[in-house]
């Protein structure tokens, strides 16, 4: 119900911010491309969202929704300046802000920007920001959780993603990825486990589902599983690195923590 509230208030935002319903179309009709995650399909995106301002210079959430093309295209690595590409994402989000200060979207961007620049207090209070305007966002309490998590706030980040994947059960990789991490980071290892399982029965070679397992394992005295989930991940990205896994983590000690256990699971 709350992913149905979700999707109409989104669609209720967009509809606000212009007159114009041909632009809203094209804002909608983007919506859909830049939703199948290939690099042609978020290129026609981004036509669309520039058609859309075109028709209105002022909507908000045409705006917003060119700065999630250009995010999807660092996340995905399909830029040639990863660098250049976030800055775009930035200032578009800005943008949408001067026209439309309510646009949560707009907030939720900045969040997601400011996670990847590792200015974790930034997106915690953009995050909080956009939670305050649409408190039925799971996209949100997802982002919320992951900007608590890197910034050392393992407890704290707990809630909002279990909140997340109330409203998404069928939320992306990146949820489960987090929430499991909470868990590892806060001595509950079972429940890190049973976290990280749930997603593989979606994702079941996705690495670091298997390289949290690896680590959760061999904290809870699982030898066994701690050893099957290393030659996963030893199979899956035969370049893994501990040295190179959680650098995201502001706190050095919860970086040792994570190394402590893929250590104690036989990763190198």
């Amino acid at each position: 119900m709350a992913t149905k509230v979700d999707a109409v208030e989104r669609e209720r935002i967009m509809r606000k911010g212009t007159k114009s319903l041909q632009a809203y179309d094209y804002v909608l009709r983007g919506r859909e491309y830049r939703s199948r995650f290939t690099r042609a399909a978020n290129a026609e995106a981004q036509t669309l969202f520039r058609k859309a301002i075109e028709l209105d210079p002022r909507y908000g959430s045409a705006y917003v929704e060119l700065g999630w093309s250009y995010f999807n295209t660092i996340v995905h690595g399909w830029s040639q300046s990863p660098s250049e590409a976030l800055e775009q994402s930035h200032d578009l989000a800005q943008k949408a802000l001067s026209l439309e200060g309510s646009n949560y979207g707009a907030h939720r961007l900045l969040g997601a920007v400011y996670i990847k620049w590792m200015q974790y207090d930034l997106a915690i209070t953009n995050l909080e920001r956009a939670l305050e305007l649409n408190p039925n966002d799971a996209d949100s309490y997802d982002a919320m959780g992951a900007a608590q998590l890197y910034a050392g706030q393992s407890k704290s980040a707990i809630e909002p993603l279990e909140i997340a994947l109330r409203f998404n059960p069928n939320a992306r990789p990146s949820v489960f990825v987090h929430l499991a991490l909470a868990y590892y980071l806060t001595g509950r290892y079972d429940d890190a486990i049973a976290v990280s399982r749930q997603s593989l029965g979606r994702t079941p070679n996705f690495a670091v589902h298997h390289v949290l397992l690896a680590a959760a394992h061999a904290q809870a005295g699982h030898a066994a599983d701690a050893e099957h989930a290393a030659d996963k991940v030893r199979r899956l990205d035969p370049f893994f690195e501990i040295d190179s896994f959680g650098t995201a983590f502001r706190d050095p000690a919860d970086r040792r923590r994570i190394a402590e256990g893929l250590r104690k699971a036989g990763l190198e």
